[in-house]
């Protein structure tokens, strides 16, 4: 039997960084407004860069396209590194 889906859409969002003190409360606050629901979060700080994984839950498809593009412009705002897959 194969697995049900629903049309909720996860996006697995990677930032890397050079680690310094509210990089996770500045990006959990930006998501917020977004209105994605945050899932797990990972994050390890190897040789001073910040590595954070973060996995949100959204309403459905249709939003990842706008998510992608203000996470574009919030990475380059604050100097980041921001990856989204898929």
């Amino acid at each position: 039997m194969l697995p049900s889906f629903s049309s909720s859409s996860q996006l697995h969002i990677h930032i890397s960084a050079q680690d310094r003190p509210g990089i996770l409360a500045e990006t959990l606050a930006f998501i917020v407004q977004t209105g994605w629901n945050v899932v797990d979060i990972k994050q390890f700080v190897f040789n001073g860069l910040l590595n954070l994984s973060i996995l949100l839950d959204g309403c459905d498809d249709r939003r990842i396209l706008p998510l992608r593009e203000e996470l574009s412009a919030y990475g380059k705002q604050m100097d980041f590194k921001v990856t989204a897959y898929p």
